[in-house]
Parts: C-alpha cells; structure tokens; sequence
C-alpha cells in the first residue's frame, strides 16, 4: 500500500506525521519506506542525519536505480545524528528511507514525467507501506502528482494555522486528481476546541 501526507500550507506537522505513523508500522512489524517527495523545501534528511541525495529527485531523473538511493535502518543508525535514539524503536530493522535527492529546476516538470505507476510497482512489491511526504497542496502541484499514484491521501491539518476553506480546497484539488482522501489529522487542537470542530465537520 502506499500512503501521501500532505498539507493545505506549510509547517503543519506534516513531516514529522508522517515519520510517526511509517514508525508506527515498522513497530507493529511492516517493512516500510519512507519518501520524502518535498524536493523544494526537504527537511526529513536533516532530522535523520542523512545526505539528501542520492534521493528521489535523482530516481525520477533516471540519473540511478531506487535500490542504490534507498537508505536502511543501518545506514540511518551509522550516522549518529538526527533521532539518536532511533535504534531502539521496536522493528526499526523494518525502516527504509527515500530522501529526496539533488536539487532540481523544474521540480513539477521532474514530477509530471516520471515514470510513477512502474516505480510505484516495484516499490510496492518491495515494501509492505510506502509512506511518501509531499509538499503544500495550495502551494504546488507535486503532491497531487503523487497523489494521483497513490492509494491514499491523509490531510494534515494544524489548527489556527491555515482557515478551513484552504483544507476544503486542499481536498477539492486532491479529489480532482483522482486521488483518494482517507483521512485528516487534526495538530493543535485544545480540549476546548473540539466541539467547534465537530459541528464544522
């Protein structure tokens, strides 16, 4: 299976969601990859400790093989930096990760012409969960690509941070890419704010 997390705008927990919930498969024993797909503005190598590239950017341009950009979980541990305590996450033998890889000019245009049902064929027979971290919907069109080649799309949503119509047009364009909205996460939210949220939803 593979999973999208995204965001209306920008630093909405979408990142860091989305390591959470790929640790949260590798605990209960899933092989997992992880991909940072947030070419313009990647953060995850910089959490781990690990070089940006080789990475996605560098498979999409046919410049190497997937498996020879893939880091595992020793490559991740070796480093010494980022989650320093991440060898002891029960099933962490599990994590594999895809970061994003070189800059790029026209990152959309990398994006529209890649080669993403093979890629994801193969990632997929590989890899019990495919987690891909993708950028801003409002901001650009690289997560509806990805979303469009994938099996769903989870909405990270911080309270406060962006209105709710920007969330309903997040969905909208997703849903216009033929992608499918499996759920949103709420980050921020006080005790006190629920029932507004609630009667919204």
């Amino acid at each position: 299976a593979s999973v999208v997390f995204c965001s209306a705008g920008k630093a909405e927990g979408k990142t860091l969601t989305a390591m959470n919930f790929t640790l949260a498969c590798v605990s209960s024993g899933m092989k997992a990859l992880l991909i940072d797909a947030d070419i313009r503005r990647p953060w995850m190598h910089t959490v781990l400790g690990l070089n940006r590239s080789p990475g996605l950017s560098d498979v999409l341009a046919d410049k190497l093989d997937w498996r020879d950009a893939v880091r595992d979980s020793a490559a991740i541990s070796a480093t010494g930096a980022g989650f320093h305590e991440l060898h002891k996450f029960p099933g962490i033998e599990n994590l594999n990760v895809l970061t994003c890889g070189a800059p790029y000019g026209d990152v959309t245009d990398l994006m529209d012409r890649a080669d993403w049902p093979a890629l994801m064929e193969d990632l997929k027979e590989e890899f019990d969960i495919v987690v891909i971290d993708a950028p801003p919907v409002l901001a650009f069109l690289d997560s509806l690509i990805a979303a469009k080649h994938s099996d769903g799309v989870v909405l990270v949503y911080k309270a406060g941070k962006m209105g709710r119509d920007a969330l309903k047009r997040a969905k909208e364009q997703i849903l216009g890419a033929n992608a499918n909205v499996i759920g949103v996460v709420l980050n921020s939210v006080h005790r006190s704010d629920m029932y507004s949220y609630y009667d919204y939803y």
